[in-house]
């Protein structure tokens, strides 16, 4: 099982995304990402044996550490994937926090994950060649505070990644 944790964007935020994708849709060919896709990875875990879940499922439940509030104020491209993506001009300190505890346990639990550092973003579009130039202000309202904390299982069908949901651990305000 090709496995992650990551959070959700609830459904208003979700629709203002996907008004931003349908506006930056005619900057470049790109392969741009369907709304119903849309997540925040916290810890990917990639290919699990399905006889780990159970261990996942216990860090999953024993996060008790709010997302924070999260606003998604810039386009960037990050140009060796290729990859457009909205992030935070600011970094959410909470959101970091979880990710910290997050990747901590883990790690206890003997879990491998990269090392590379946290960067909370909302991919956009994949094979994506240049940041369009957009005013973000006619979004006034992506902003985001995450509900939920979900474990979710990446297959691919007809060369697209489908992700399923498998728990969700509703995180403090």
């Amino acid at each position: 099982m090709r496995l992650f944790f990551a959070l959700w964007p609830d459904p208003h935020l979700r629709r203002e995304v996907s008004s931003v994708i349908d506006r930056l849709r005619s900057t470049q060919q790109a392969r741009w990402i369907d709304a119903a896709r849309l997540h925040l990875t916290l810890a990917f875990l990639g290919e699990q044996p399905a006889a780990r879940l159970p261990q996942l499922e216990e860090v999953g439940a024993d996060m008790r550490t709010p997302g924070g509030a999260l606003l998604l104020d810039r386009l960037e491209l990050w140009r060796r994937p290729g990859v457009l993506c909205l992030v935070p001009r600011e970094e959410p300190t909470q959101l970091v926090d979880l990710n910290d505890l997050l990747s901590q346990r883990l790690r206890q639990a003997g879990f491998d994950l990269e090392r590379r550092a946290f960067r909370p973003h909302l991919t956009l579009a994949r094979r994506a060649s240049a940041c369009p130039d957009y005013d973000l202000s006619r979004h006034p309202t992506l902003e985001w505070s995450p509900k939920a904390l979900t474990l979710c299982e990446s297959r691919q069908e007809n060369g697209e990644s489908r992700y399923q949901i498998l728990r969700s651990w509703p995180l403090p305000d």
